[in-house]
C-alpha cells in the first residue's frame, strides 16, 4: 500500500540509483500483475517485497522484523524459496530497527529468519483462521502479496527476499465491521500502524547504508 511505500521515500530520494520503491496494490493477483509489468520495464537485479504482516506464531510480537525463507500459496500445496539476503544487510537492519525500538514501548522483538510465511487471498482475521493456517502450512506469519511478488521475481531470473513487520498478533482480532467483537481493535489500529511505519523507516536506512 501506498502507506507501507511512504516509510521508503528518503530512501527512493537519496539513493534513487540503486532503489526504486513501487506500489502493487492489495492482494495477490494486483501484486502478480503489477509486479510482472514493474520487472520488464525496470530490469531489476534484486527484488526485496516489504511491507506489513500478521503473526501466526504466538511468540510474534508486534514490530518483529519476519524475513521468510520459505513462502506458501494460500489455499494451495505451492511453495516456493525466497533469497537468503547478505549478513550484512541483516546485520545492518537489526542495527537500525533496534535503535528505532529503543523509541516505542514495549521494545519489539528481534529478527526472526528462516521461516515460512503463507500468502492468502483474503486477510486472516480471527485467531481461529490464524491458527488454521499454522497448522496447515507450518508458517509463523501471513500476508497476501509475498508468494505472488516472488513468484513473478522468480520468473524472470531475478531473485527475491521478502522482509516483513508484524502489525498484528495470533491473538488479535483484527476490525470486521460485521463483527462487533473486532470493534475494540479498529481504535487500536492506527496506533499500531503507525509504530510498525516506523519500523519499515528503520528497514529503509539499513539498505541505505549498505551494498551488495
Amino acid at each position: 500500500m501506498r502507506f507501507e511505500a511512504s516509510a521508503f521515500a528518503s530512501l527512493q530520494r537519496e539513493d534513487a540509483g540503486r532503489w526504486r520503491v513501487e506500489v502493487t496494490g492489495i492482494g495477490p493477483e494486483s501484486a502478480r500483475r503489477q509486479s510482472e509489468i514493474l520487472i520488464r520495464k525496470y530490469r531489476p537485479r534484486f527484488v526485496v517485497g516489504i511491507g506489513l504482516c500478521g503473526a501466526l506464531d504466538a511468540t510474534l510480537t508486534r514490530r518483529t522484523v519476519v524475513i521468510p525463507a520459505t513462502l506458501y500459496r494460500g489455499g494451495g500445496a505451492e511453495s516456493l524459496v525466497t533469497r537468503e539476503l547478505p549478513e550484512s544487510v541483516v546485520s545492518e537492519i537489526q542495527a537500525r530497527v533496534t535503535a528505532q525500538s529503543r523509541l516505542l514501548a514495549p521494545y519489539s522483538a528481534p529478527i526472526n529468519s528462516g521461516g515460512a510465511m503463507v500468502s492468502v487471498e483474503t486477510v486472516a482475521a480471527s485467531p481461529a483462521e490464524k491458527q488454521a493456517l499454522a497448522t496447515r502450512y507450518g508458517a509463523n506469519s501471513v500476508d497476501q502479496e509475498s508468494y505472488a511478488w516472488c513468484e513473478v521475481a522468480q520468473s524472470y531470473g531475478v531473485p527475491a527476499a521478502i522482509v516483513r513487520v508484524v502489525l498484528d498478533e495470533a491473538r488479535d482480532l483484527l476490525p470486521q465491521w460485521r463483527n462487533p467483537r473486532g470493534w475494540p481493535q479498529a481504535a487500536l489500529l492506527p496506533y499500531r500502524a503507525l509504530t510498525a511505519r516506523r519500523v519499515l523507516q528503520a528497514i529503509g536506512r539499513g539498505l541505505s547504508c549498505v551494498r551488495w
